[in-house]
């Protein structure tokens, strides 16, 4: 998760990929983007 977290801020992960980690995590859009760092 926190790779994906890194990519994530650079930019890396594509809309797709990010609904699809979410669901795989199981945990909402808003707990995603707060792990995030949003």
């Amino acid at each position: 998760m926190y790779k994906v977290t890194v990519d994530c801020h650079r930019g890396e992960v594509k809309a797709q990929d990010i609904k699809s980690i979410i669901g795989q995590a199981g945990i909402s859009k808003e707990q995603f983007w707060n792990l995030a760092g949003q």
